[in-house]
Order: C-alpha cells, then structure tokens, then sequence
C-alpha cells in the first residue's frame, strides 16, 4: 500500500496564500486521455486586489414625499390644469394659470411672480429705474406702496431727476440721492429734464440759463426756500425758456432784483453838457424777460427793491433811481401762467407783487396777494400788458399813489372770480385805470377800500366794462371818474358777507363767500361762489384751501 502524505494545512489557510491554487485549465488537450502531463504552466500571478467588493453604500432616501404619483397628465385638484399644462401646485384649486392674483403673498396664477397686479391692491406710481422717485403717469398695482412720491420725470432713466440736499451732501456730489448736489444751480446745470429739491434755506441766486426743466421741491414751499441774500433777482429767467421750464414748490426771498444802468447826455448850454445817471432795478424775487416760464405753489415774499429817488448831483448832473416789480418783473413774454402763487410783503416803487411790461401776456390763477406795497400799484402795476386774474384775492395792499390793489397804465387787465379787499390808495384804492388802459371787471368783488374810490378811471379814453360785480363800502367811493355800473348787466352794491373776516387790520380773515352771504341770495339769484357750470357769472374769488392769510 502506497501511502500519500498530505501538508497539515486547513483548506482555509490553503486558499489565502497568493499563487497557491492554479489558474484555471480551459485548455482541452490538458483533459485528453491518457495525458499524464499535468501542465507545469502554473500562473504564479498574484492577484493583490484585497477588495472583496461588498456594496456598502448606505445612502438612504430622505425624500419624504408620499407623493407616488408621478403622472404630469393627471389634473388631481380639478382645477382644470395638470402640471404639465402649467399648474405649479396641483394640491390647491385656487392656484393655477387662470387663477386671480391678490394680496396673500402667494403665487396665484402661476408665472413666477408673487403677488404681481392683484386685484385687491392699490394704485402706486411706478418706480422702474429703481431711483427711489415714482412716475404718476406711469403706476402700478401693488399690495405695498413702492415708492412714496410721484416726483419722477423719466422713470426710464436713474440720473433724472438730479436731487439737491444741501444737509446730505458729500464732498463727491454728482446729483444721486447718494450723493446729492448741494446747491439748486448745480442741479440746473447738470440736470436734462429735471431736479428735485429737498428741504432746506437755499442761500444762493438761481438762473434757468435757457433750459426747459422742471425744477420743484419735494417738501413744499414752507419748507424750500431760495435766499437771494440781497444779491440780485433771487430766480432769473432770461434765456427763452418756454412754458416747460417750471419753477414749483418754493419760497423765493431776500432778492434786490436785476439791475440796469445807463446814462444820458445833452448839451446844457454852448459850453457845458447835462449828464442824467439812471438805475433801475426789476424783479426782486423772479426776473423774466424774453421768457415764459410755468410757476406753482410759490411763496414769493420779503423782496424789496430800492424806492424812487433823485438826487442833484452837480449843476450839471442828476441821478435817478427807479424799481418794478418788487415780488416779480414781467416782460416780453406771451403767454406766461401763475398758479397757487402767493405775493407777500414785497416792495418797489412800481408794482410792489408783480410789475407787467408793455410787451407782456400773463395769466394769475387761484393766487393771493397781500400786504404788498409801492408808490403806485400796492399789488400789480401792468404798463401796456394784457394780464388776466382768475380766482385771485387782494388784500391789504398799499400804494401811497394809485391803486392799492391795481395800477393799469395803459394794456388791459381782467378779474374773473377775484376779490379785493382792505386795500388802500389815494386814488382806485382797489383798482386805478389810467392812460387808455381796460379794465374787465367780471363777477369780482372790491370792498372795504381804504383812500380812494374802490374803482378809479384817469379819463375818458380809459374804459371799464363790469358784470356781475359788486363794489361795497370803500371809503372814497364805489366808483370814480366814471358813471357806476351798479344796477345793470348784475352788477351789486351788496355786503359780500365774507367767511370770518374782520376789519381789524390782522392777517387772519378768510375772504372767500359764505354760502348764505347777501350777495348771493339777495342781490342777484343767478350769481353763485366758484360755480362750476363754464359761465361767468360766479361772484367773489376762490380764497386757497388755507383759509386766508
């Protein structure tokens, strides 16, 4: 018997040396019969990939979502949408393409955008180019006011309006709300469209220099003020700009107006010459001339322009010094507006609010001016112009000549709706018509003159046409140097029953009509106060939502 040793080597430990088992025979001359060569071609190599690949990955999903339907197709809240038609939650009928939006802060219609035109929002101005200014002509519906003014003139472009904050601005002013300009001339010069102000005592002079801007105030002209400090016209406008460059929203002041030298020369006798020096001085707080800009929601007062003098300074010469326009100085201009303009306390030798040139067209609306004064036309003095006054109050105005409220040298003037009170002149203490001037009196009021009559006329050649008006109590008269129209085409001597006045020479009394005033209701039943039928037969001024002085 032929014994065979065996290794004492477990079958485990066997397989785990390298190069131990050989590689596997596919080749079938090795299994042929009878073949005792066991094919010595042993592969000795050994395989060093321990990696006994056993899946480890333990990744589990965390998806909680029990949502198995997988069906885009598959309209599951019956809102008549699926998912692949656009529903961006299929769990909630209310939400789909045809949804309505509104206010929930919720995608209700499906296009991305959360709360966009909701039909329970407001209308806001828009505010596009992000500048922080809205566009009222441009306006949006939204849940939240997006911006909270409307002051925006190109709502396309961020560089307009320039802003102008004389408190916030830096050393690297460029006219941003980042980096404001510090005085409104810069604005001007910088701006293509327009500049908004911010509060402030704006301590400089001001020239449009020709452009056609809008220049406003984004807090009001109690709290926006322009302070010529004496230096000239406080606001010039001298360029040609036209009816688009407006000026809104301020407090015009401390100006001393433009001023013009010249001098004459004449042969005194055959060896001496008479020289004549003038200076003339216009427009205190706003010059204009050549120009016919837009100006509301003014406050032009505290103005004051040198009065008249002479002086003889030699035998052979003199020097005079005149003054127009102590609020304002108008000329040649065609077409010009003021609205919601409010004269006060301003002076010159001629028209101590507004002086009116000979080649000047000029409209005031739903304006007040008062305790104004000059040598002639306490208030306004037109020399030649056409100016037109609708819904206006005058008082307490003084000329130490003519016309407390009104001096017409000449051109034409018409009051619709105005009323004059309290004021004072030796002649028309509310309106004095001189040269050939006309005056439209038109269901308008004077009363409570002081001096001379309530409407003076120079001579013939000066003619007053009057409708629907009353002249009530003033103390020269009601009429002078013409025959009173009182009793014809409506027009009154009534009381005029003012709302709260008394005349007690303070600045507190409200001029417009109270609604069961005698003139009214007795005097002429087919006048009404600021009736708004188109006709003009209304009786009295509109006196500002401020309620007087």
């Amino acid at each position: 018997m032929i014994r065979i040793l065996v290794p004492l080597f477990s079958l485990s430990a066997l397989l785990a040396l390298p190069g131990c088992l050989p590689s596997k025979d596919t080749d079938p001359d090795d299994k042929e019969t009878g073949d005792s060569d066991l094919d010595g071609d042993a592969d000795t190599d050994a395989d060093s990939d321990t990696d006994t690949d056993a899946d480890s990955d333990t990744d589990t999903d965390t998806d909680t979502d029990t949502d198995t339907d997988t069906d885009t197709g598959e309209d599951r809240d019956g809102d008549g949408f699926t998912v692949s038609e656009g529903d961006c939650d299929d769990r909630d009928d209310a939400i789909n393409p045809r949804a309505t939006e509104i206010c929930d802060e919720v995608d209700n219609d499906c296009n991305e955008l959360v709360d966009d035109d909701p039909v329970d929002g407001e209308e806001y101005p828009a505010d596009r180019d992000g500048d922080g200014f809205g566009d009222a002509a441009n306006t949006i519906i939204s849940c939240d006011m997006v911006v909270t003014n409307s002051f925006d003139c190109d709502d396309r472009d961020a560089s307009e309006p320039v802003v102008v904050d004389q408190y916030n601005a830096g050393s690297s002013q460029d006219g941003t709300t980042a980096n404001p300009y510090e005085t409104i001339q810069q604005g001007i010069d910088d701006a293509d469209l327009c500049v908004a102000v911010y509060p402030g005592n704006y301590t400089e002079t001001v020239d449009f220099t020709g452009k056609d801007i809008e220049v406003f105030s984004t807090s009001g002209a109690k709290n926006t003020i322009i302070d010529g400090g004496g230096a000239g016209s406080t606001v010039t406008f001298s360029s040609g700009e036209s009816a688009a460059a407006e000026l809104r929203g301020f407090t015009i002041t401390a100006g001393s107006g433009t001023v013009e030298t010249s001098t004459s020369s004449a042969a005194c006798d055959s060896s001496s010459t008479c020289v004549t020096n003038y200076t003339r001085y216009y427009g205190g707080g706003i010059f204009v001339d050549g120009a016919a800009p837009t100006l509301r929601a003014l406050m032009i007062t505290g103005n004051a322009l040198a009065a008249y003098s002479y002086t003889e300074v030699s035998d052979t010469e003199d020097y005079y010094v005149y003054s127009y326009g102590g609020g304002m100085f108008v000329n040649n201009s065609r077409g010009m507006e003021l609205m919601d303009v409010s004269f006060a306390v301003n002076y010159a030798d001629q028209g101590g609010a507004l002086y009116v040139g000979d080649t000047a067209t000029v409209g005031v609306i739903q304006s007040r001016l008062g305790y104004n004064s000059a040598a002639n036309g306490g208030a306004i003095t037109v020399a030649g112009g056409t100016l037109t006054v609708t819904n206006a109050v005058f008082v307490g105005n003084a000329a130490t000549g003519s016309g407390g409220a009104l001096y017409a040298d000449d051109g034409a003037v018409t009051w619709w709706n105005v009323t004059a009170a309290s004021n004072a002149g030796a002649s028309g203490s509310g309106a004095a018509i001189m040269g050939s001037a006309d005056f439209y009196f038109q269901s308008s009021v004077i009363a409570y003159g002081v001096g001379g009559a309530g409407v003076f006329l120079e001579s013939s050649a000066a003619s007053l046409d009057a409708d629907y008006s009353d002249a009530y109590d003033n103390a020269g008269g009601n009429y002078g140097g013409v025959t009173a129209p009182t009793g014809s085409n409506g027009n009154l001597e009534f009381d005029p029953g003012f709302t709260a006045f008394t005349d007690d020479g303070v600045e507190n009394d409200d001029f417009t009509l109270a609604s069961g005033s005698a003139l009214i209701n007795a005097g002429n039943p087919s006048a009404s106060y600021n009736d708004t039928d188109g006709s003009r037969n209304d009786i009295g001024a509109y006196g500002g939502p401020d309620g007087g002085w």
